[in-house]
């Protein structure tokens, strides 16, 4: 259970976790205490429910499997009229799925989620929630995306300001997701995971292969010496150029384009050594 008060007409209000969903209780008269009406649960069931309140908002977690956080503009309840309300959600954060515990620090304005599945089992998950209309800008720049024809190409959401949050190593919190990054663009603490995020949707994952080289492709091999990319050489039998080559999966689609580079099968690398 936890409180709001309207700063508009002083009504005090009471936020009643449920295992269906969240009620909200008008007890500006404590002997008679009224209800407004129901927010059901994001997901299924669940004996268990967070509730804190930031900005004349609710933000909601629960064990629910796949739950979320549901954000609820408190000032809607405004809208009662003597019939109970079945409410919607005025915003979700579907960043982790279901949690123990919320906390919000005022003063950063971010929520802290405990006891979610990311950043490890039993991970603190932690979310700005600064903007109220993070999640309606989110959608608008999708949209744009999409009537750009660029809703198919990666996307890669950055998360600034991190110097604010208690995390030491924002690198370590950053490889949990790929299509997520930890920065603060005032210690420029993090900014080699965004690097390595951009290369990563760019270029593809990086591999190590064993490759042939005909002897005409002396320059392509000097190419990849500075490139830093091979990790060993050898001669084979017939006497070409052998290289354990480290790259990007799609640099190795274009080099494979030369004549006279080939790939290695795992089979006869085995073979070989």
């Amino acid at each position: 259970i936890w409180g709001w008060t309207d700063s508009s007409n002083g009504k005090e209000y009471a936020l009643v976790g449920m295992s269906n969903g969240t009620s909200f209780v008008d007890i500006s008269n404590p002997e008679n205490p009224v209800f407004i009406g129901r927010l059901p649960t994001a997901t299924s069931q669940s004996t268990w429910r967070d509730i804190k309140v930031y900005s004349d908002h609710a933000f909601i977690v629960s064990e629910a499997s796949g739950h979320g956080m549901q954000v609820f503009d408190l000032t809607d309840l405004r809208n009662f009229s003597g019939t109970p309300i079945t409410f919607s959600t005025s915003a979700y954060y579907s960043g982790f799925g279901n949690a123990h515990n919320i906390f919000i620090n005022e003063d950063t304005a971010f929520a802290y989620a405990i006891g979610t599945s990311t950043c490890g089992p039993g991970g603190l998950h932690v979310v700005d929630i600064s903007d109220k209309d993070h999640r309606f800008k989110v959608k608008e720049v999708e949209k744009i995306l999409k009537e750009l024809g660029l809703s198919d190409k990666p996307v890669i959401r950055v998360n600034n300001k991190c110097d604010k949050l208690d995390i030491t190593r924002l690198e370590d919190l950053s490889k949990n997701d790929k299509d997520q990054v930890w920065l603060s663009s005032k210690t420029y603490e993090g900014f080699q995971s965004l690097f390595d995020a951009i290369n990563l949707n760019l270029k593809g994952e990086i591999s190590a292969n064993w490759i042939r080289l005909n002897p005409e492709l002396g320059w392509l091999r000097s190419q990849l010496y500075a490139s830093g990319g091979i990790l060993e050489e050898r001669i084979s039998d017939e006497g070409l150029i052998e290289l354990h080559l480290e790259s990007f999966q799609n640099d190795l689609i274009k080099l494979l384009e030369i004549e006279g580079f080939t790939l290695i099968e795992k089979k006869q690398t085995q073979e070989a050594i």
